[in-house]
């Protein structure tokens, strides 16, 4: 069991770290039939790890919608291992609704899991910045920023450098006119990815920083 367990970690560093073909090729190493429901929801929640950076690295359509729908399957293969008294049934079930459209079926889901959250947390951190994406769908403005923000202060104080909320923060900070804020920000989120040399986190941040730099210096 220590085995696969390693493989599907290392498939995880692999994937954050934008070493896609790698972290495939070890989760295809896994000998899927042979793994417990437990063992299957952790290789399943890596599957849709990698195909949701895959589409995020592409987001090209018709090329991105392959990983997407991969992530989609992976999705719908958790909930069917996942024991139905685990609170995380909560955030696939909402995973499902908000890829169906359902937005209001879909914040109601992410709510009660956020509930039952100990704010400050990774998780917490996670399922706010999910909240924000929801809202930013709904375009509620005020409850998007309210909960990225939330995003933001649980990674500060869980001492989380892979930061997603910090940069989309920076981005949301700029195309509000705040360039000074933008830019701190953004640079405080490329300091937390030099900590570690995310090729990924890199790669997302480099689409967004030289616009918010050139506003800076201008």
């Amino acid at each position: 069991i220590w085995v696969i367990r390693t493989k599907l970690q290392y498939a995880f560093v692999l994937s954050s770290s934008g070493l896609f073909v790698e972290s495939n090729q070890t989760l295809n190493s896994i000998p899927v039939d042979k793994l417990s429901r437990e063992l299957l929801v952790e290789y399943y929640f890596q599957v849709r790890q990698l195909n949701d950076n895959l589409n995020a690295y592409i987001a090209t359509p018709p090329f991105s919608d392959i990983y997407r729908t991969k992530s989609s399957a992976a999705r719908d293969s958790i909930l069917v291992y996942l024991p139905e008294e685990s609170p995380s049934r909560l955030h696939f079930k909402y995973l499902q609704a908000f890829s169906q459209g359902d937005l209001e079926e879909a914040e109601k889901y992410l709510l009660t899991y956020i509930g039952t959250l100990q704010p400050g947390t990774h998780e917490y951190a996670k399922m706010s910045h999910d909240m924000s994406w929801l809202y930013a769908e709904k375009n509620e403005e005020d409850k998007r920023i309210k909960y990225l923000i939330y995003s933001v202060m649980a990674d500060i104080k869980d001492a989380v450098k892979e930061n997603l909320a910090l940069l989309n923060l920076s981005i949301w900070l700029y195309d509000h006119g705040d360039i000074y804020r933008a830019y701190d920000y953004i640079q405080f989120a490329l300091d937390d990815a030099n900590v570690y040399n995310a090729r990924f986190r890199h790669f997302l941040l480099s689409k967004e920083l030289p616009i918010i730099t050139n506003a800076y210096r201008q």
